[in-house]
């Protein structure tokens, strides 16, 4: 079942860096370009976009895929939990708490990767759809009055 879900985000991280560039970089090319044409430039965008997301990519890993984790250590002596000093003052007054120790965690690239195709799948998915599509509606209506007056 985890190499399912690693196929899945693969394929998020595919169509978020591959595939959706490149689709946009071809359709906004002039139409009356020969098919080459529009091949050959939306190839050569697509190239510095997958070159940003790369360094986007590798930058961010190096950088975030580490967590330092604080933690307090408590020192109680083991005649402080007998039952008749259950109470938490008694418990708490007989042990020592040291601070500024951390935990450091490094997580995987997998474990990174899909965290960040989580993160970044979900912006993909909500900010053109809900954000940008309803601003291009409205526009296009506008447009298409002109267009009739």
């Amino acid at each position: 079942m985890d190499t399912f879900w690693m196929i899945i985000f693969y394929c998020v991280l595919i169509f978020i860096s591959v595939i959706g560039p490149f689709s946009l970089f071809y359709y906004d090319c002039d139409d009356e370009d020969p098919l080459s044409t529009k091949i050959c430039t939306a190839i050569k965008y697509e190239f510095f976009c997958a070159l940003a997301v790369v360094v986007i990519f590798l930058a961010t890993y190096f950088f975030l895929s580490t967590s330092s984790l604080p933690y307090t250590l408590i020192k109680c002596p083991s005649n402080s939990f007998e039952p008749s000093k259950a109470n938490q003052a008694s418990v708490s007054s007989n042990c020592q708490y040291d601070t500024g120790f951390s935990f450091d965690y490094s997580t995987g690239f997998n474990s990174y990767m899909v965290s960040l195709m989580s993160f970044v799948g979900w912006l993909y998915n909500k900010v053109p759809f809900n954000c940008i599509s309803l601003n291009r509606i409205f526009c296009s209506s506008i447009g298409s009055y002109i267009r009739i007056y």
